[in-house]
C-alpha cells in the first residue's frame, strides 16, 4: 500500500473508531434490541454478493467488495473489530464520507495545486519502485527438486522433538502434597478430583491437565520430574519449584519423529524463496547502480 494509501487507511479507521466510541460501542448499541440489527449496520446476509451496492454517492457505487477490501487490509485485531454488522456499517459510512470529500475536492480543483502535484509525483515514484521490484521478484521459481535437495540436507531441522502430556496438582507445602499423594494412592480420591479440590494452578479447571509440552517449556525441576516418568498413569513424588509443590502424573508420551517432505514442503519453499529474493534483490541493485551511475556525496 502506498504512503497516501496507508495514511488514508489509518485516518479512515481512526474516524470509524471515534464514531464507534461516540456511539457507545457495539455492545451498548445492540444491547437494547438483540434481535434487531442496529440502524446503519450491514448484516452477514447483505455481504454474500460482492457486487451488491450498499450505498451511492452521486454516480459512485459503494459495493460489498469495497467494504471487504478495507477490512482485509487491516491487522487481525482491527479487522475483527469492524467485521460485524455495526462495524461494516461504519466502514460504509466512512466510504461515503470519503467520496463526498473527493467530489468536494474536484469542485475546489485541489488536483491543480502545486502541492497536490508534488505529492502525487512522490506517490507515483513509490508505486513504480514497488511494482518494479515486485516484477523482479515474481520471476523467482522454486522447483520440487530444489525443495527435495534442501530437505535431504537439513533433515535435522524438521524433527518433532519428544513431548509428553501430563497433569499436575500444585500446593503450597510439602506436607500438604504428601497428604494428597497418600489419599490418591489409598484410593480415597482420584487424581482429577484432587486437582480440582486442592490445586492452586488454573489448570485445576481441566482437572490438572497441562496438555502436551516439550523440553525447555517448563521450569527445570518440573520438567526433570515429568520426563522421568515412564508409563502413562505414573505419578511423581512431591516436587518443589519456584511456584510451590507439584504432584505430576504422566498421561501420554510422544517420541521424537521426522517430519515428512510433504509436511514441510511449503515451509521449505518459503525458506528458499526468501533466500532467492535476497540474492535477486542484491544482484539487481548492483546492476542498477552501474546502469544509472549512482554517486554519493
Amino acid at each position: 500500500m502506498s504512503k497516501a494509501g496507508r495514511f488514508f487507511q489509518v485516518s479512515f479507521m481512526l474516524v470509524c473508531a471515534l464514531l464507534l466510541l461516540a456511539s457507545g460501542g457495539f455492545a451498548a448499541e445492540t444491547k437494547a434490541s438483540p434481535d434487531v440489527a442496529p440502524e446503519g449496520s450491514v448484516s452477514d446476509q447483505d455481504m454474500t454478493d460482492p457486487e451488491r451496492v450498499l450505498a451511492k454517492v452521486g454516480d459512485v457505487e459503494i459495493k460489498v467488495k469495497d467494504v471487504e477490501e478495507v477490512i482485509a487490509s487491516l491487522d487481525p485485531q482491527r479487522a475483527a473489530f469492524f467485521n460485524s454488522p455495526l462495524g461494516r456499517g461504519k466502514v460504509v459510512e466512512q466510504l461515503v464520507n470519503r467520496n463526498l470529500f473527493y467530489l468536494y475536492g474536484k469542485e475546489l480543483k485541489v488536483d491543480q495545486s502545486d502541492e497536490f502535484k508534488a505529492e502525487l509525483e512522490k506517490i507515483k515514484r513509490e508505486m513504480m519502485s514497488h511494482f518494479a521490484l515486485q516484477k523482479a521478484l515474481d520471476e523467482i521459481k522454486i522447483s520440487d527438486e530444489e525443495i527435495k535437495k534442501y530437505y535431504d540436507e537439513h533433515k535435522t531441522e524438521f524433527v518433532v522433538p519428544e513431548s509428553i502430556r501430563a497433569s499436575h496438582i500444585l500446593v503450597a507445602s510439602e506436607d500438604k502434597a504428601k497428604e494428597i499423594v497418600k489419599e490418591i494412592k489409598d484410593g480415597k480420591i482420584t487424581f482429577e478430583a484432587a486437582a480440582v479440590a486442592y490445586s492452586s494452578c488454573p489448570s485445576k479447571e481441566a482437572s490438572g491437565d497441562l496438555g502436551f509440552f516439550g523440553k525447555g517449556q517448563m521450569v527445570p525441576e518440573f520438567e526433570n520430574a515429568a520426563f522421568a516418568l515412564k508409563k502413562s498413569g505414573d505419578m511423581s513424588d512431591p516436587v518443589q519449584s519456584q511456584f510451590g509443590w507439584h504432584i505430576i502424573r504422566l498421561t501420554e508420551r510422544k517420541d521424537s519423529a521426522q517430519k515428512s517432505l510433504d509436511d514441510v514442503k511449503e515451509q521449505i519453499r518459503q525458506i528458499l524463496a526468501g533466500e532467492r529474493q535476497r540474492k535477486v534483490y542484491e544482484e539487481k541493485l548492483a546492476e542498477l547502480k552501474k546502469t544509472y551511475n549512482v554517486q554519493t556525496f
